[in-house]
C-alpha cells in the first residue's frame, strides 16, 4: 500500500471515530435531558401531545407547529403550558398578541419585545414569550403559560 493511501485511510478512520464519538455523546445527552424532564415538573401533570383550546385566548394566526405541552390541576385552578415553533420573527408574534388580546377581553399588564403578561376578565392569566431561534423548524419559539383560577 502506498504512503498516500495509508494517509487517506487514516483520515477516514479518524473521521469515523470522531463521528461515532459524537453520535454516542448525542445519545447520552438526549437520554440525560429526557431523564431531567421526567424529574422536573412533568411528574405532577399531564403531558399534552397536541394543542388544547385555552378558554378566551386567541390562537396565533401565523404559521406554528406544536412542540409539547403540560397541564397541571391544582386546588387554585388549572395551569397549562404549551410550546410552539413559529415561522414568523419573535417581535411579530408579540405584536400580534398585543393587538389580539385586547379584542378577546384581555388586559395587558406588562409587555416588552419578548413577552406579555395579561389578565382576563374571567380571572385567567397568561404569560406569552417569543424567543428568536435559528432552526429549520422556525424563526421563533412561542411559549404560552396559561392559568385559570
Amino acid at each position: 500500500m502506498s504512503a498516500q493511501r495509508i494517509k487517506e485511510n487514516t483520515k477516514y478512520a479518524l473521521l469515523l471515530l470522531s463521528l461515532a464519538s459524537l453520535f454516542s455523546f448525542s445519545q447520552s445527552s438526549q437520554a440525560q435531558f429526557q431523564r431531567s424532564i421526567k424529574k422536573e415538573n412533568f411528574d405532577n401533570g399531564e403531558i399534552l401531545k397536541s394543542k388544547v383550546a385555552l378558554n378566551s385566548l386567541p390562537d396565533y394566526s401565523g404559521r406554528s407547529v406544536f412542540i409539547f405541552g403540560r397541564r397541571v390541576q391544582t386546588e387554585a385552578g388549572t395551569a397549562i403550558t404549551e410550546s410552539f415553533y413559529v415561522a414568523e420573527p419573535s417581535t411579530q408574534v408579540i405584536e400580534w398578541y398585543k393587538q389580539a388580546l385586547s379584542s378577546y377581553g384581555w388586559k395587558v399588564v406588562t409587555s416588552d419585545k419578548q413577552s406579555i403578561n395579561a389578565q382576563h376578565q374571567d380571572n385567567a392569566s397568561v404569560n406569552i414569550t417569543a424567543t428568536s431561534i435559528q432552526s429549520p423548524h422556525g424563526r421563533a419559539r412561542l411559549k404560552i403559560s396559561y392559568r385559570s383560577h
